[in-house]
């Protein structure tokens, strides 16, 4: 090869030798740029790890669903909230309301007055009293209630119910300027613990119309109803009952007067509850004549009876007291006769003591029910609420679990001495008791009820044996589940006078629960809630009791598989970088070779020509 080809070959493999190392130059650039997004996707899957979410944690969440903290859920009233606002505040302590809740208030022409620079008195609208200072009454809060319900907030139904309460001869119990605002607020759901012996004196209290407790009750709360019984009608709805009402309604109850059912008012076609008597049969002129009253009055007084009750006016107390038996020789009326006395029992579970119909409570019930009802040869049917009939209405009893017996006061099951069926019906009570607890803390309470062939008292550890034991009962004072109307005016009560003292402003960014919840971490946002001393007062949302912070699962499920993705592309990549490199590499070896070769051919050509030159 002559010198001037040498030449070219070299300058070819110069070039291609440098385009070898800049490729590999730009490989290692673009490992070096996979290794930094590693370590990016890495550091942002760590952090994922971190990620919480606000869910709503509530007693009243028995399916174990999870909501996330919402605006509906703190601001609209509901059992998930307990019927409770959890308003959100900002560090002026005004409400923060969406355009919903914003355009309701913005509605309402008059809200107060405010003074303009004259001193003069004017007539103002919520929008102009954004800072507080709207009037507190009950004009202005049916004028809100109204509001609410032109923008989709407040249905019809409830909104004439309301109103209707608020005019009602007790609607001055109905709305309180001061509710939430330091003065008396109702208490939601509560229930009152005691011991027997408080519990006996507490049943006797209401029990006895005539006592010190129910003529304050009366005084302090008035009554729905007229004197002929019928209820009182007030625009067209009648009057929602008053906590004086149920305490009636509790002490017939206890009395063993009847059962608690949904009745309709002749008047305006509303149901309400009401106790409903026994009825029973008597012969009078020689004719049958229907009548009602209490269980000791249809036992024994109905025609053609074959019962006996050892006391025909016992009440609950009675049953914790002394010995209340029922006898009879005629198995139908027997079975009969403790239907009646079971369903009345069933009825004082549900309404006297604490149990919450919507809870887990009632499948304690319907179990305590089922075990007590075996046991006495009877069924219980838990979809009726009732001791199981069959189709021509007859108590379905089963005589072969009567046991032969002489005394009913040492069993809690029916017993049959001779031809004569007893049952002691304070021991079917203090059983039934007994039987509920026992589904409440499990078979290893410590309390027991003998249910083998001899089923004697004297081997069964009874609830009421136990003085350390407390009872948990409904307060007719406290606002029930039931009550929706009334639950709703004070939930709204309550929003209206914050609004009314604090002022309020509009954020639309609060209806996005992603914003809500970060507006709530950062600070921007705070929830205001009820205190016990009747006061809101706001603090950040770690202290609000229905707000728990909880790993975002699915937001690590969504990080983990994205990182997942991400680390096999950039790991595949890597890979082809890995192969181009290596080929670079070998190309840039043999060029390296073959460089040094032709240069040197090079060299030696030249020292050559200079050798002959010279020679």
């Amino acid at each position: 090869m002559g010198l001037a080809a040498s030449q070219a070959r070299f300058l070819g493999i110069t070039a291609r030798k440098n385009s070898c190392e800049l490729r590999s130059m730009q490989i290692a650039q673009e490992k070096l740029s996979i290794t930094n997004k590693l370590t990016q996707i890495s550091e942002d899957y760590q952090k994922s790890l971190d990620a919480t979410r606000l869910v709503w944690d509530s007693e009243f969440i028995t399916d174990g669903s999870i909501y996330d903290v919402s605006y509906d859920l703190l601001m609209q009233p509901s059992i998930l909230n307990g019927y409770s606002p959890q308003l959100l505040t900002n560090n002026k302590n005004q409400v923060v309301l969406d355009s919903q809740y914003a355009n309701a208030l913005k509605s309402i022409g008059n809200a107060g007055y405010q003074y303009d620079q004259n001193g003069t008195r004017q007539n103002a609208s919520f929008e102009q009293l954004k800072l507080g200072g709207a009037t507190r009454d009950k004009a202005h809060f049916i004028l809100f209630l109204d509001a609410l319900n032109k923008n989709g907030i407040l249905s019809q139904n409830n909104l004439e119910a309301m109103k209707s309460a608020l005019n009602s001869t007790t609607g001055k119990n109905y709305y309180n300027p001061t509710n939430g605002l330091g003065g008396y607020n109702a208490n939601k759901f509560a229930v009152e613990s005691m011991n027997l012996a408080t519990l006996k004196r507490y049943m006797t209290k209401l029990s006895d119309p005539s006592s010190d407790y129910m003529n304050e009750l009366r005084k302090n709360y008035g009554t729905s109803y007229n004197d002929d019984g019928t209820k009182k009608v007030t625009d067209g709805k009648i009057e929602l009952d008053t906590a004086y009402d149920k305490a009636v309604q509790l002490g017939q109850l206890l009395k063993f007067g009847g059962i608690l059912q949904e009745v309709t008012d002749p008047t305006t076609g509303e149901k309400y509850k009401k106790v409903q008597e026994f009825e029973y049969i008597v012969k009078e002129n020689g004719s049958d004549v229907t009548k009602t009253g209490s269980f000791g009055e249809a036992i024994t007084q109905n025609k053609d009876t074959q019962l006996k009750l050892s006391d025909s006016n016992f009440n609950f107390t009675d049953l914790m007291n002394k010995e209340v038996t029922l006898s009879s020789d005629n198995a139908d009326q027997m079975a009969e006769g403790m239907a009646k006395f079971l369903d009345n029992l069933y009825a004082i579970m549900g309404n006297f003591f604490a149990v919450n119909k919507d809870s887990v409570d009632q499948d304690y019930l319907t179990y305590a029910m089922d075990q007590i009802c075996k046991l006495n040869g009877l069924k219980w049917d838990s979809t009726t609420g009732s001791v199981k009939r069959d189709g021509s209405n007859k108590v379905e009893f089963n005589s072969g679990s009567v046991i032969s017996a002489n005394n009913p006061a040492k069993h809690t099951s029916i017993i049959k001495d001779g031809s004569n069926y007893q049952v002691s019906l304070s021991n079917m009570a203090k059983g039934l008791l007994t039987y509920f607890e026992k589904a409440i803390e499990g078979f290893d309470s410590g309390y027991t009820i003998e249910s083998t062939d001899e089923k004697k008292t004297e081997n069964s550890f009874y609830i009421t044996q136990d003085p350390a034991y407390y009872y948990f009962i409904k307060n007719p004072e406290t606002l029930d589940m039931d009550d929706d109307t009334k639950l709703l005016l004070d939930y709204y009560s309550q929003m209206f006078n914050q609004i009314c003292a604090n002022g309020w402003t509009e954020s639309n960014l609060v209806s996005e629960p992603e914003h809500l919840k970060n507006m709530l971490k950062n600070g921007t946002l705070f929830t205001s809630v009820l205190s016990d001393d009747g006061n809101f007062y706001q603090a950040p949302y770690t202290r609000n009791n229905f707000i728990a912070e909880v790993a975002d699962q699915d937001a690590i499920t969504r990080a983990e598989a994205e990182y997942k993705t991400q680390q096999l592309k950039l790991s595949a990549k890597e890979e082809e970088l890995n192969i181009d490199m290596q080929m670079v590499d070998a190309e840039l070896s043999a060029l390296t070779t073959e460089y040094d070769t032709v240069k040197q051919m090079i060299s030696k050509g030249v020292e050559k020509g200079f050798s002959t030159l010279g020679g």
